[in-house]
């Protein structure tokens, strides 16, 4: 009993904390939600002019071998040229679509690639952006219950992509939709900002630091705690029955090993990582040292 109400002491000093940074956020976002729709489309950049150049390139290649006769050469430009043939198919498909190639109201997000997602169904966002030659290039990873669906009448070569036969199989609970934000005529920032503003109007479990790496223990443990933390916030120290503090006392006990649970799973997701980049770095300085042994001895 001690540990609930010392819990309750406790969530009232955190919860007057997070409720002025959740006012702070949520006069940064009042502009972008007082939006009834937002939408965005393709533009024309020189990464698909290049596609399309290379496309042609190997394309004339493989014809060229081919009148050589020279068959192992046309079977490697053909198939080059077959595979960029089909990513254009489908990027000039997804171009001559009617509508926006991304837009968002106050229920859904739609984008050219996947059915209609509602806001109910994202537990998590994640953005992601990085800088290549001056340009920001960046992605919004969603996090999705059943996402199976939302990509049923996609083209197949993003069925593959996602494994979606495994998927029809074995649908997951939670799944990740990767959302290209590049290529678009406004700024990936942009186009974050608007859908957690978005995102914040649904009133549906939402997990705020989530990332593509979490299973679906750890989602459904967060979903528990975050259930948990919401009834600790309406009790009161000293004014709350006797039978609610028990109440509340056996959830925190019977959510204590789930969370122990997630724990390690995070640490083991940890050392993985620390593990994978030792080995990277080792064979990145064994490269170099070969390159230089080669360069000395020749």
């Amino acid at each position: 009993m001690a540990v609930v109400v010392g819990g309750l002491l406790w969530r009232g000093i955190e919860r007057r904390i997070a409720t002025r940074l959740e006012q702070a956020e949520a006069d940064a976002l009042r502009p972008v939600a007082a939006l009834g729709s937002y939408q965005v489309d393709a533009r024309n950049s020189a990464a698909m002019w290049v596609l399309i150049g290379v496309f042609v390139m190997f394309a004339v290649a493989a014809g060229i071998a081919a009148r050589a006769g020279n068959f192992g050469a046309l079977s490697g430009y053909g198939a080059l040229a077959l595979m960029l043939g089909w990513i254009l198919a489908v990027i000039l498909q997804l171009r001559r679509r009617p509508g926006p190639m991304l837009a968002m109201d106050a229920r859904e997000l739609r984008h050219a690639q996947f059915a209609p997602i509602p806001w109910r169904d994202v537990i998590g966002l994640q953005f992601l952006l990085v800088e290549r030659h001056g340009q920001h290039q960046g992605s919004l990873l969603l996090g999705v219950r059943a996402p199976a669906r939302f990509i049923a009448p996609t083209p197949w070569l993003v069925k593959t992509a996602y494994g979606y036969r495994h998927w029809r199989i074995s649908p997951p609970a939670y799944g990740k939709l990767v959302i290209p934000l590049q290529g678009l005529d406004a700024p990936p920032q942009d186009v974050h900002a608007h859908a957690l503003a978005f995102r914040k109007q649904v009133d549906a479990p939402f997990i705020e630091h989530w990332h593509d790496g979490m299973t679906a223990q750890e989602i459904d443990t967060a979903f528990a705690m975050d259930a948990l933390l919401e009834k600790m916030d309406r009790l009161e120290p000293g004014h709350s029955p006797e039978a609610e503090l028990e109440s509340l006392n056996r959830e925190m006990l019977a959510l204590a090993p789930r969370m122990r649970e997630c724990t390690q799973l995070a640490l083991a997701r940890q050392r993985r990582t620390v593990r994978n980049a030792w080995r990277l770095l080792a064979a990145t300085v064994a490269g170099s040292v070969l390159v230089l042994w080669l360069k000395i001895s020749g």
